[in-house]
C-alpha cells in the first residue's frame, strides 16, 4: 500500500482523506480478525499496534462522508476500545450459539 501511496499526485486533499479513512479500516478489520478468530494473544503486538493506530487516527473517519452510525463505531473502538472488543466477540459467540 505504501508503495503505491508513493506514485501517486497527493494534490486533493479528498484523496488523501480517503487514503487515511481506508488505511483505517484496514486497522480495524484486522483487529475484528483477531479478536473474532481469538488469536489476539498470540499476535498481541499487531494487535496493539493497530489498535494504538485506531486510537490516534479517530480525526480521519470524522473527515470523510460516511453514515453517522459507521461514524460512531470508529469514535467508540477509538474511545472504549475494550468494550467494543468484548462486544466483538460476544457477536461471534452469539452466532456460533444459533447454529
Amino acid at each position: 500500500m505504501e508503495i503505491r501511496k508513493k506514485h501517486w499526485r497527493k494534490s486533493n486533499p479528498a484523496i488523501v482523506d480517503a487514503w487515511n479513512y481506508h488505511r483505517r479500516a484496514f486497522n480495524l478489520s484486522i483487529v475484528r480478525g483477531l479478536l473474532k478468530s481469538d488469536i489476539e494473544q498470540e499476535y498481541q503486538e499487531l494487535y496493539d499496534s493497530c489498535m494504538n493506530n485506531l486510537k490516534k487516527q479517530l480525526w480521519i473517519s470524522l473527515k470523510v462522508p460516511i453514515p453517522l452510525r459507521e461514524k460512531l463505531s470508529y469514535i467508540a473502538w477509538a474511545i472504549i476500545p475494550s468494550f467494543m472488543s468484548k462486544r466483538c466477540k460476544n457477536k461471534v459467540r452469539i452466532k456460533i450459539g444459533k447454529k
